[in-house]
């Protein structure tokens, strides 16, 4: 499985930086013809002006944080993979001696456009709960031709056993709907996810500002290191938030079971974004990489 880029044409990383860091484009791309009317469709489906002021705000307290070296911010808003990748290449590279600046920090966000919307049912928000998707039937549900809602169910069912569980018996007498730590042919957790099903939301969302990390050359803190672009140039961005919810509303707010699951697992998720990616730094999908 690939990052979606339907809906970009010419959409590249122009610089030749070969410095491990998250933030990796630099030109906003030209949408396909058709980009425009899928943009306000979603839009208007999937997601409120609360949404995307939450998205705007979650990007600026990251470059902030990012900026301040402040990790607790980062865990909040941040999805685990990414957030620990981040934080190793930010702490590698200053190890090496360099130095990132955030520049044009009043700038904030000069435009923001929704670039993709996707939900994800029949499987773990934990990505090594997942098989590879080859051992899953897909129903696909499209919207003016592109994928809106991927329904997973997993083809055989042979690959689940109960001994697995035991390595998790602990936890499970202490608390028996919490799964964290389960692995991914435990029966009792895709019992679970079957009886309190969740839905995985993610949408992709493109910023362009001026503010933005500039990394200077270790040995001059005038000099920009080998790849990076003018400081004045505008900066694009592709986030990839995430958030979780109940399939069915009324169950959850009926079961007093499904909230104890959700609040056992889930709960800095549940009807809250998160940023699971930027700029395609791990290619975050909700899969185990093959």
């Amino acid at each position: 499985m690939k990052w979606p880029s339907h809906l970009l044409k010419n959409y590249h990383d122009p610089f030749t930086q070969t410095l491990d860091f998250p933030f990796r484009f630099g030109t906003f791309g030209t949408p396909s013809n058709d980009y425009w009317f899928y943009h306000k469709c979603i839009e208007h489906f999937g997601l409120t002006s609360a949404d995307k002021a939450d998205f705007v705000q979650k990007f600026i307290d990251m470059m902030f944080a990012f900026d301040k070296n402040d990790k607790e911010t980062l865990k909040k808003i941040m999805k685990e993979e990414i957030y620990e990748k981040s934080i190793k290449a930010w702490m590698k590279l200053r190890n090496d001696g360099y130095r990132a600046k955030l520049l044009n920090r009043w700038e904030k966000v000069i435009e923001y456009r929704l670039f993709g919307y996707i939900t994800y049912t029949g499987i773990s928000p934990i990505i090594n709960q997942n098989f590879s998707p080859s051992e899953y039937d897909v129903l696909q549900i499209n919207a003016l031709g592109y994928p809106v809602r991927l329904e997973f169910s997993l083809r055989n069912k042979t690959l689940l056993n109960e001994i697995s569980d035991k390595n998790a018996v602990i936890e499970k007498s202490a608390n028996p709907y919490y799964i964290r730590n389960f692995p991914r042919d435990s029966k009792h957790l895709h019992e679970l996810f079957e009886k309190y099903p969740i839905m995985i939301c993610q949408v992709d969302f493109g910023l362009l500002s001026k503010m933005r990390f500039q990394i200077y050359d270790k040995y001059s803190q005038n000099s920009l290191a080998d790849g990076e672009a003018d400081p004045e140039e505008y900066e694009f961005h592709i986030i990839r938030f995430e958030k979780l919810f109940p399939r069915d509303k009324k169950q959850y707010d009926k079961e007093y079971g499904f909230r104890r699951f959700i609040d056992a697992n889930f709960e800095k998720e549940f009807y809250n974004w998160q940023i699971v990616d930027i700029d395609q730094y791990i290619n975050s999908f909700p899969f185990p990489k093959e």
